[in-house]
């Protein structure tokens, strides 16, 4: 027998509820046919306890068999405003236990569990463990309840530092999640306050995928009190891939270097950089000669980095330039012309040549295309080199393509530079990469 809380157990017993943490069955010599359903809680929530801060996989799948009725001790968990939660010095990966088995769960239970809580307005510790759970079930009802609850936060607990976190995790989650989750969280978005928005806008990373970076521009053509931040947030991105469609981004980029703020000029100038917006090639043009000596100069190394020329100095040298290089352009069909040729050397000099002009990138890239046929591996290689320096997203079908070439040098080379051009780190065969790309064009 073994005596617990003052209850006396039968050793049968006593270890269907210590391991499992339900008893079933007679409390022994008590008499009682069943234990009180607080004495239930009790023990189940111990058991619960013990697994989460054993971590393993084990202990998760057997939190896992659970079932969701353990989810309100979870929640509990991760709340962690009581003395005695906070005795268990939960750590993060103690945490990350949790969120595995509530990813693991049926949506629909979770849901219903969560949103049964009763969680008073001024609990911020319970809030955010509610959202924190809802943010790892993979439904859209789950993105959805996320955004009620954080649209029902005082603004200005909302904009604290926590709030800020929690809405990045729900955004990266819905991306991660597919279209789906994805397009529930801007449907979501579309009709949220601006302090919900202003807080999301703060939060996402627009590098992390092309959906963020809509989001952002859209949010802050709808709201002008957000262009700032949304100039700030994307004039952060190190490295990105030229977009297809910039038609957008190129409306709030534009507005931003007509600003009357020199600081979102300049942030402005810094996102045509980085985003690769040629469109707005006579805009940074006329910034050359900004009333803000910062801006002219950041316009300038914009230029250069858009179009690989420095030796241009004034907004008269800038136009000369452009109109020799749609003349070049007007030739350049003799390049595509070699590239088919059965002479390599030529063709590998009409690819380097091509590259030479990334202004061009989207008109360039159905040119060299043609040099992934080419029956020479070396021409192969050396047109998706070209391919890779265009940055353009036009050219990564193309480059993915090559992965699975019949030479395995020029699937390695295919493979370097599309972890070069993208930053990410898939392995050499195609299927993450086309499951990846797909899931970037929405």
């Amino acid at each position: 027998m073994i005596v617990r809380n003052g209850l006396l157990l039968t050793s049968a017993t006593a270890l269907t509820v210590l391991y499992l943490g339900i008893p079933v069955g007679p409390i022994g010599t008590m008499g009682q046919s069943q234990a009180s359903a607080s004495f239930q809680r009790e023990v189940q929530g111990s058991r619960v306890d013990e697994l989460v801060l054993d971590g393993g996989d084990h202990a998760v799948k057997a939190l896992h068999g659970m079932g969701t009725a353990i989810l309100p001790r979870f929640w509990e968990l991760l709340r962690g405003a009581d003395e005695e939660t906070e005795k268990l010095d939960l750590r993060p990966e103690h945490i990350e236990s949790i969120l595995r088995v509530v990813q693991g769960w049926p949506a629909d239970p979770v849901c219903d569990q969560l949103k049964e809580l009763q969680i008073a307005e001024d609990d911020i510790p319970g809030q955010v463990a509610r959202i924190e759970l809802l943010r790892v079930v993979q439904s859209t009802r789950a993105v959805k309840m996320a955004v009620a609850f954080l649209e029902a936060t005082d603004p200005l607990i909302l904009h604290s530092a926590t709030f800020k976190h929690l809405a990045g995790g729900l955004f990266r989650e819905a991306l991660d999640g597919g279209a789906e989750r994805r397009n529930a969280l801007l449907a979501e978005l579309d009709t949220a306050s601006l302090p919900l928005i202003q807080v999301f806008v703060r939060s996402v990373d627009p590098g992390l995928h092309r959906s963020a970076a809509d989001f952002l521009v859209r949010g802050a053509l709808q709201y002008d009190a957000l262009q700032s931040d949304v100039l700030k947030s994307l004039a952060k991105v190190e490295k990105t891939i030229a977009l297809e469609d910039a038609s957008f981004m190129e409306s709030l980029v534009r507005e931003g270097i007509g600003s009357n703020s020199p600081r979102d000029r300049r942030m402005a100038v810094a996102v045509a950089a980085t985003w690769g917006l040629n469109g707005l090639f006579f805009e940074l043009v006329g910034a050359l000669d900004d009333s803000d000596a910062t801006t002219g100069s950041l316009a300038r190394k914009a230029l250069i980095k858009m179009t690989g020329v420095r030796t241009r100095r004034t907004a008269d040298a800038w136009r000369d330039w452009h109109e020799e290089e749609f003349e070049w352009l007007a030739n350049a069909a003799a390049l595509q012309t070699a590239l088919k040729g059965d002479d390599a050397y030529s063709a590998v000099q009409a690819s380097r040549e091509l590259a030479e002009h990334p202004f061009l990138a989207s008109e360039v890239v159905e040119l060299l295309k043609v040099g992934l046929e080419h029956a020479h591996p070396k021409v192969r290689i050396t047109a998706i080199q070209s391919l890779a320096s265009s940055a353009h997203s036009l050219a990564v079908e193309p480059i993915i393509g090559a992965l699975s070439d019949r030479d395995s040098n020029v699937a390695a080379a295919a493979h370097a530079a599309l972890q070069r051009m993208t930053g990410q780190a898939f392995g050499p065969e195609s299927d993450a990469w086309i499951t990846w790309w797909a899931a970037q064009r929405g």
